[in-house]
């Protein structure tokens, strides 16, 4: 979390309390990609932040595009592949195949 936070290449993206989930993303990109670096929300550890998600629906990933200047395209390539794959059915693995799993350690 602190990587995030300290690198001003990465802004907060979203946050849900009732799932217990921060994300930020790369503001500014010179790739096509973009990263999603997802936290799990702990109030036991400091600024509430705890471990880098890498598993699940909700793992960090790697974005077709980014969702701060291009969220038309984030919305229709990202978001809503993933709920498609990941929260209606239980097909991550077809998710990640075409947006890898972020381990979110290049800062």
């Amino acid at each position: 979390y602190f990587q995030a936070i300290l690198d001003g290449r990465y802004t907060i993206f979203s946050t849900d309390f009732s799932t217990g989930i921060a994300c930020y993303a790369r503001v500014f990109t010179f790739f096509s990609t973009n990263s999603m670096c997802c936290y799990s929300l702990s109030f036991f550890s400091p600024f509430f932040f705890g471990s880098l998600i890498t598993s699940g629906s909700s793992a960090s990933s790697t974005l077709s595009s980014n969702p701060f200047f291009e969220f038309t395209s984030y919305f229709l390539e990202d978001f809503q592949f993933r709920q498609a794959c990941c929260v209606d059915v239980n097909f991550c693995s077809l998710y990640y195949e075409r947006r890898p799993i972020e381990r979110c350690f290049s800062y």
